[in-house]
């Protein structure tokens, strides 16, 4: 609870300083050897958990390659030196960060200018004539990003059913009327999956390029997840696709978007992709 609190603590006087801009008194630097043994093991508690948020933030998709922690070492003591001096450029390599990740978006990559988003935070900073209204800034980049999910969704599509094309004509797969394309694996026993019934499946999902976005091996320890089988509860295309299947069956499907998750972009899933899942159905509970 302490370590909470005093997270918290240096939380506050984080947010203090970056709203006036300087550093507040709580935040005085003083020397290792005038602190007692309680307070130097409160400080290194909180550089492991600082360390702790740093292998969080390398995990994150945003970060393409290791952090040099001599570098982030470096930076750390170099901003402490002079915090007030350095408190605006490193919020500004902070902001620059945040930009990074926006240009590196996958949606929106070689779509935004980094130029012009500097000039547009500068412009508007220093109460600069805007080539936009303050009132319709969401509403441009809402549009934007709207447009960005359609033009996407089309050449996602297109792509899609290019590659569904060449699956069908695949030795041992099937086409239903609604589309979907399946492949036995392994034909399981007993009744057929129905609608309400629990079951117990193990599963992958891949895109047409073989990433892997899920798979109960990668989110359930390789362990099979249990769900009863309801409409609107899963995507249209294992709706159809479980009701192919019973105890013991192995499909691969392979769904177009319109029985995915159409034009949405669902987590890193992008819009109008289609998807290839190999499921397993463990168990069928019947209801």
């Amino acid at each position: 609870m302490k370590k909470v609190l005093l997270v918290a603590a240096i939380g506050l006087a984080i947010v203090s300083c970056e709203k006036d801009g300087n550093v507040t008194e709580t935040s005085t630097l003083v020397d290792s050897k005038d602190l007692n043994q309680d307070e130097l093991d409160a400080s290194y508690a909180f550089g492991v958990s600082l360390g702790q948020r740093t292998e969080q933030y390398e995990a994150s998709p945003q970060v393409k390659d290791s952090l040099d922690y001599s570098q982030v070492k470096e930076g750390a003591e170099e901003f402490l030196k002079s915090p007030e001096s350095k408190t605006s450029y490193y919020y500004g390599v902070d902001m620059g960060r945040q930009i990074y990740g926006a240009l590196s978006n996958d949606l929106i990559k070689g779509h935004l200018s980094k130029d012009e988003i500097i000039a547009g935070m500068m412009d508007y900073l220093n109460k600069k004539d805007l080539k936009v209204s303050v009132d319709s800034v969401r509403l441009i980049m809402d549009n934007f990003y709207n447009q960005r999910l359609a033009t996407k969704g089309e050449d996602n599509a297109k792509e899609g059913m290019a590659y569904l094309n060449k699956i069908k004509k695949e030795q041992g797969v099937q086409v239903t009327d609604s589309g979907l394309a399946y492949k036995v694996i392994e034909e399981g026993s007993g009744e057929k999956v129905q609608l309400g019934d629990k079951v117990k499946v193990k599963y992958t999902g891949k895109t047409i390029d073989g990433t892997v976005f899920d798979s109960t091996d990668k989110n359930n320890g390789g362990e099979a997840i249990e769900f009863p089988l309801q409409q609107g509860g899963l995507i249209p295309g294992w709706i159809e696709g479980l009701q192919l299947m019973s105890k013991g069956s192995k499909y691969t499907l392979y769904i177009p978007a319109e029985l995915g998750y159409g034009n949405q972009q669902s987590g890193t899933i992008e819009p109008g992709s289609t998807l290839i899942f190999d499921i397993e159905v463990v168990d069928v509970v019947k209801q």
